[in-house]
């Protein structure tokens, strides 16, 4: 009844059209996207038929003879039509591990989705996992903002320090990646997923889903932060968040925190402001509770490997 597919390449018009038209779904999820880090990861995505109907596709790696669904993404996990109970859910995932089992695949490891990317807020596929097939579970914290019910609280943001920047959008990746490489080694000794080539590559690509806001100080002109956002049916995720030394001594953080809540808020319905963990794996209250001063409410970021 359900018949397990690898991924290639003569499918991608279809899979792509499958991720377009989705409950749970991402422009991450296009092929185009996926495919950029190919050099890096050896893909093995699923398409699932039922009644010889694609229904269900998953996108994934292997690495030696674990599954990552996926190693090159922020989330991952099965996406589905928007037709989709208990008893189909069951059916697709038995099915994905028995194909798993089949093909000598030791281990499967899903980065859970957040809850607001289904349209219509299905939460299924992390009951059965839970419930039927007792993984070990990584639990990290997320944090969101529901545009529709959004109040800014006060004293979120001082006037004063908005009247310091002008914010806008840049295409000049190039200045911003000198900055975002800067904080990151500076801060956290580490460096961005992306390259510089990659995300131009990305930008290329996906131009209206992936857009570079800065924030420049009025007097001197210089950029004192930016955001990379990933904007996708009605969700903005944050991506890439820097700020200068300057910015820092200034908050220019929460001057930009400011403008991509309120610059979206009557015309999406969530913001994706990202996880929340230190490279040690504990909770950075510093950057959650920078989050919850505007508005952010938390939620579990589960990762399942099974």
């Amino acid at each position: 009844m359900i018949e397990v597919v690898r991924y290639q390449e003569g499918k991608k018009k279809e899979w792509d059209e499958f991720v377009d038209n989705a409950d749970n779904t991402s422009f991450m999820f296009f092929r185009d996207y996926l495919e950029y880090h190919s050099d890096r990861f050896e893909d093995h995505s699923l398409l699932l038929y039922y009644k010889k109907s694609l229904s269900v596709i998953l996108p994934g790696n292997v690495y030696k003879n674990h599954f990552y669904s996926h190693q090159g993404l922020t989330f991952g996990g099965i996406i589905h039509k928007s037709k989709y109970g208990y008893g189909k859910a069951k059916l697709f995932m038995g099915a994905i591990l028995q194909y798993f089992s089949k093909n000598h695949i030791s281990n499967v490891l899903i980065k859970d989705q957040p809850f607001f990317y289904s349209e219509s807020l299905q939460q299924i596929n992390s009951f059965i996992i839970e419930h039927e097939y007792n993984p070990t579970i990584e639990y990290n914290i997320g944090a969101f903002i529901h545009l529709p019910n959004h109040q800014f609280p006060s004293k979120c943001v001082r006037k004063g320090k908005l009247e310091m920047y002008n914010c806008f959008y840049s295409d000049d990746f190039e200045t911003y990646w000198k900055i975002l490489e800067s904080n990151l080694e500076n801060l956290y000794k580490t460096k961005p997923v992306h390259t510089l080539k990659e995300i131009l590559y990305l930008k290329q690509h996906f131009s209206k889903n992936i857009k570079l806001l800065m924030l420049e100080d009025k007097e001197t002109k210089s950029i004192h932060a930016g955001a990379v956002l990933y904007i996708h049916k009605g969700i903005v995720k944050v991506q890439y968040f820097a700020t200068t030394f300057d910015g820092r001594k200034n908050r220019a953080s929460d001057v930009l925190y400011y403008y991509i809540i309120n610059n979206f808020k009557t015309s999406h319905t969530f913001i994706d402001f990202g996880t929340n963990m230190d490279r040690s794996g504990n909770v950075n209250f510093t950057l959650l509770e920078t989050k919850e001063k505007f508005g952010a409410k938390e939620f579990p970021v589960r990762i399942y490997s099974i």
